[in-house]
C-alpha cells in the first residue's frame, strides 16, 4: 500500500506543471504616492522640474526576492538628457508585492525635447524592461525626422499574387515616429496592393526598424523586368505630421516550367571504362529559363560532377548529355541522384532531382601470350614443313616450264 501511494504521488507530481519565473514587469495598472492618482496606463507621465527628471515606477516580479537595485541605461549616450551621474536605486517590496521604484535624475540645462530610448536594468539578474525618457520641458528639438526603406525580399510573378518585404529604420536620434501608414503605388498600374493601399505600421522609436510585408498582385500582362515602386511613409512626431517618400525596385519574374523526359542510362557498365546518361528538357513556360546545369552524383566516385547544358526559350526543347569515368567504382549496384538546376532571368534558381542507379560488371580477363617450349617447336616444325612444301612447289613449276621449252623445240627440228 505505501509503495502505491509513493507511485501515485509520483505520477501526480509529474502531472503537475513546474512554476516558470517571468521575471519583473512594470504594473501599468498600479497606483504609488507621488503619480497624481494616474497609472501609467491611464496617462501618468514621469515629471521635469527645477533641472529633475523624476519618474515613479510600480515594478513587480514572480521570483522570490525582497530587494532589487535599478538603474536607467540609455541607449544612446551622446544625445542622453541627463547629466553624467549615478544612477542606481535600491528598494525593498511593499506590503502589496510592489517594488516602488523611484528614479530622479539631473537633467543638462539645454537639453532638448525628445524621445530617448533607454532600458530598466535590474541588476545582477539579467533582466531589462524596454522604456522612453520623454522630455516636454526642455528646448525645442531642431533634428529632422530620417527615415530608411530596404527591400529584404521580394517574390513577384506576372499573373500572381506575391508579396515584398521592406524594412523600415527610425535614423532620427531622438523623434519617435507614431501613427505611422505606409502606401505602396506603381505608375504603370502592373503592381498593385493586394489587399490595402495603406499598411499601419507600429510606432517606431529612435534607431528602431521593423520588417513590413506588402501584398501586391501582379497583372497578367506585366513584363519580366524590373519595375519602380514608390513607398510613402506617413508619421508624426515633435516635429508634427509629415512623410517620407522612397523609391524601390523590385525585379517581377514569370514562372518557370522546365519539364523533362525519362533518364536514359544503361543498366551496367564496365569498371574501367566510361558510363553516359542524358535526359530530355523542355521549356513549357513563358520565360526564359537561364544557366540549365546537370549534376550527378553516383556513389563515392562520382561527385558533384557537372555540366551546362545551356538556356532554353519558351517552346524549345535540348538534351542534356554527361558523361562519368568508372576506373574507381566499386563491383555491384551503385545508387545515387541527378540533380538538374536552373535560374530565371534574375538568377532564382529551382532544382529537381532523381534517383539513379547502375551496376558496375568486372572487366573481362585478358589472356597472356604464353612461353611453352613444347608450342614453340610445333610452331616451329609446322613453319618448316610449310617452307619445304613451298620450295617443292616451286621446283615443279620450274621444271614444267623447262619441259615444256624442250617440247617447244623438238617438234620445230621436226619442221
Amino acid at each position: 500500500m505505501r509503495k502505491l501511494t509513493i507511485l501515485f504521488l509520483l505520477m501526480l507530481s509529474l502531472c503537475i506543471p513546474a512554476f516558470a519565473e517571468t521575471g519583473f514587469w512594470l504594473d501599468e495598472d498600479a497606483i504609488l504616492p507621488g503619480m497624481g492618482q494616474r497609472s501609467w496606463a491611464r496617462g501618468y507621465a514621469p515629471t521635469e522640474c527645477y533641472g529633475a527628471w523624476t519618474a515613479t515606477l510600480p515594478i513587480r516580479t514572480d521570483r522570490d526576492v525582497d530587494e532589487i537595485t535599478v538603474r536607467l541605461d540609455m541607449a544612446n549616450d551622446s544625445v542622453s538628457p541627463f547629466v553624467p551621474q549615478n544612477m542606481e536605486v535600491t528598494v525593498w517590496r511593499n506590503a502589496d508585492g510592489i517594488f516602488p521604484v523611484k528614479l530622479a535624475y539631473r537633467l543638462y540645462p539645454d537639453c532638448k525635447n525628445g524621445d530617448y530610448p533607454a532600458k530598466i536594468v535590474i541588476s545582477g539578474r539579467n533582466e531589462e524592461i524596454p522604456f522612453v525618457v520623454r522630455i516636454r520641458n526642455g528646448y525645442e528639438n531642431t533634428e529632422k525626422p530620417s527615415v530608411g526603406m530596404e527591400l529584404m525580399s521580394s517574390d513577384l510573378m506576372v499573373g500572381a499574387n506575391g508579396k515584398c518585404s521592406l524594412q523600415i529604420t527610425n535614423r532620427s536620434t531622438s523623434l519617435e515616429l507614431q501613427n505611422c501608414v505606409l502606401r505602396i503605388s506603381e505608375s504603370s498600374g502592373d503592381l498593385l496592393p493586394a489587399k490595402s493601399d495603406a499598411i499601419s505600421v507600429d510606432d517606431l522609436q529612435p534607431g528602431e526598424s521593423r520588417t513590413v510585408p506588402i501584398p501586391i498582385a501582379v497583372s497578367p500582362e506585366a513584363k519580366v523586368s524590373n519595375y519602380q515602386l514608390q513607398a510613402e511613409l506617413s508619421f508624426e512626431s515633435l516635429r508634427g505630421a509629415d512623410s517620407w517618400k522612397e523609391a524601390l525596385t523590385v525585379p517581377v519574374g514569370q514562372e518557370l516550367r522546365l519539364e523533362h523526359g525519362e533518364i536514359v542510362m544503361g543498366e551496367s557498365v564496365v569498371q574501367g571504362g566510361s558510363g553516359g546518361i542524358s535526359m530530355e528538357l523542355m521549356n513549357m513556360g513563358a520565360g526564359e529559363v537561364k544557366s540549365i546545369r546537370m549534376t550527378l552524383n553516383l556513389g563515392d566516385f562520382v561527385h558533384e560532377q557537372t555540366v551546362l547544358v545551356g538556356n532554353l526559350q519558351p517552346g524549345d526543347s535540348t538534351t542534356g548529355k554527361l558523361s562519368f569515368p568508372t576506373s574507381k567504382a566499386p563491383i555491384g549496384t551503385v545508387d545515387g541522384n541527378l540533380t538538374v538546376r536552373y535560374e530565371d532571368a534574375f538568377g532564382h534558381e529551382e532544382a529537381f532531382a532523381s534517383a539513379v542507379s547502375i551496376t558496375v560488371e568486372e572487366p573481362l580477363p585478358i589472356t597472356p601470350p604464353t612461353d611453352d617450349p613444347e608450342t614453340s617447336e610445333t610452331a616451329a616444325i609446322t613453319w618448316i614443313l610449310i617452307g619445304l612444301c613451298a620450295v617443292f612447289a616451286i621446283a615443279l613449276v620450274v621444271q614444267g616450264i623447262l619441259l615444256r621449252g624442250k617440247l617447244h623445240k623438238l617438234e620445230e627440228d621436226k619442221l
